[in-house]
């Protein structure tokens, strides 16, 4: 027999990004490794000395400029669920700051479909269930086949369009065994893992 999930809503992923400059001609510095205290991931900049790194959770992080093994900056930056923080470093210049240029959409347009977003504590969610892909007979199993497959309640495609629709976990996570993964969300949210949703129990 099938087990099903009613996606709660997808999470959106956190970033910073930013830009590596040198002040003497303000020339953007290409080829630097960014990394963040506490640790993330790590990216290098492009040939613009742009960059842009995924963060885990909310929170203060520090992030930090070398090239070739010597210290270009670092900036200090409080990274919210709300928004995607800017951390624009300047070559010899350490100093610390508190700045965001992006902020989450109230809405996410998705495969033909409008969801709107919800704040709950420090969390941003989609606040209706997702409903999108090909439906199949509550008899029948999902496959592995990249062709998205969901449920509607009573097989009856009303209550997907009502309700929004039902997947098994390994359809909703696209077969990646990988907590966070995307799955069928959109470009930016993940399928949210059980610590996030133990976060939003205590908000």
């Amino acid at each position: 027999m099938t087990s099903f999930v009613v996606l709660i809503g997808c999470k959106s992923k956190l970033f910073i990004n930013g830009k590596i400059v040198n002040p003497a001609g303000n020339k953007p510095v290409a080829g630097a490794l960014i990394t963040t205290e506490p640790v993330s991931n790590t990216v290098i900049t492009d040939g613009n000395g742009e960059y842009e790194i995924e963060v885990i959770e909310p929170g203060i992080y520090t992030v930090s400029a070398s090239k070739d093994g010597k210290r270009l900056g670092n900036v200090q930056i409080n990274v919210t669920e709300a928004f995607t923080a800017a951390a624009n470093i300047q070559v010899g210049i350490f100093i610390s700051q508190n700045k965001s240029n992006k902020t989450t959409p109230l809405t996410v347009t998705y495969e033909g479909k409008t969801y709107n977003t919800v704040k709950i504590g420090t969390q941003i969610w989609l606040k209706e269930n997702l409903n999108l892909g090909k439906r199949i007979e509550s008899y029948q199993e999902p496959r592995n086949n990249y062709v998205i497959e969901k449920y509607c309640y009573g097989d009856n495609e009303s209550n997907c369009d009502k309700y929004g629709a039902l997947y098994s976990w390994d359809e909703a996570m696209q077969y990646i065994k990988k907590d966070g993964a995307k799955g069928i969300c959109p470009p930016g949210w993940h399928i949210p893992t059980l610590e996030e949703f133990k976060t939003l129990k205590k908000q």
